[in-house]
């Protein structure tokens, strides 16, 4: 019997590669997600190839139902059996690996969903904090009864108070704020 490798069939079969029969299960059907931001690893064909490794346990024990399958046809020493042990690998691979792509593509997406309102989060904070110097220093500069000894004062204070909040925003959320103090 030749060994021939169901990961490089399943290959062949969703690449469209002429003289290999496609296998029942697969097809045009089946289709690796295309997540350009994904954090992980998260398609069918990779996680196909990764079950369906010589040396797998799923591997050898769908070569036995397969090779059993041919036995009880007699077909055990035939090119169909090999291909009946490599189809039951396949039909076996291809939903665990469909399943666990679908389940990794989930979680990426909500990984980049929390970092998108945790980026939207941080941002508000900054843009809250800064309009609430700038509104601070305007009412200080339009207040004409204010000597100019105690504005320069009232603005230096709102300046310490709008740097001591963006350290505590950089502390919070993690990150460095590059544009330096004010």
């Amino acid at each position: 019997m030749s060994y021939r490798d169901p990961a490089q069939l399943y290959s062949q079969a969703q690449s469209g590669v002429t003289g290999v029969a496609p296998v029942a299960g697969i097809g045009t059907a089946v289709a690796s997600p295309t997540t350009a931001s994904a954090t992980m690893d998260s398609s069918v064909s990779d996680r196909v190839t990764q079950l369906t490794q010589q040396d797998s346990g799923l591997n050898r024990a769908a070569i036995g139902v397969g090779m059993r399958a041919a036995n009880r046809r007699g077909l055990i020493n035939s090119s169909i059996g090999t291909t009946a042990a490599t189809g039951a690998v396949l039909d076996r691979a291809i939903p665990i690996a469909s399943q666990e792509a679908s389940q990794q593509a989930t979680s990426n997406v909500s990984a980049a969903q929390l970092a998108a309102a945790e980026r939207e989060r941080l941002s508000s904070s900054i843009t809250a904090a800064t309009g609430n110097y700038s509104q601070a220093q305007s009412n200080t500069l339009n207040n004409e009864n204010i000597p100019a000894a105690t504005r320069a004062a009232i603005q230096q204070s709102n300046t310490d108070t709008l740097n001591a909040t963006l350290a505590a925003i950089q502390r919070l959320y993690g990150t460095n704020l590059a544009w330096g103090t004010v």
